[in-house]
């Protein structure tokens, strides 16, 4: 019974934001820049309860060893990191 109701409650939900499409930002939420240019942005962390270590497990499990590798960390609104690594130029 629970199960069905928290699935009757997503449909409601993905409706209200694909009818109204500013709802989407206040139910899902935006994207927040964790890390710029190889520097955590601290009140961004702070801001979604977020700390260094969980940032850095994520980085490897993206492959990424060092901070120093990521030109843009993400964190998505769905609670997943993305990670855009700086180009590497010779």
């Amino acid at each position: 019974e629970i199960a069905s109701c928290l699935v009757g409650s997503e449909m409601c939900i993905r409706d209200r934001t694909y009818l109204f499409p500013r709802a989407e930002k206040l139910l899902d939420g935006e994207p927040r820049i964790v890390i710029r240019d190889g520097s955590l942005i601290e009140d961004n962390l702070r801001r979604d309860r977020v700390t260094r270590a969980e940032v850095e497990s994520e980085m490897r499990q993206a492959g990424i060893a060092s901070m120093e590798e990521v030109a843009w960390g993400i964190l998505e609104p769905q609670g997943k990191f993305s990670f855009i690594r700086k180009s590497q130029e010779t």
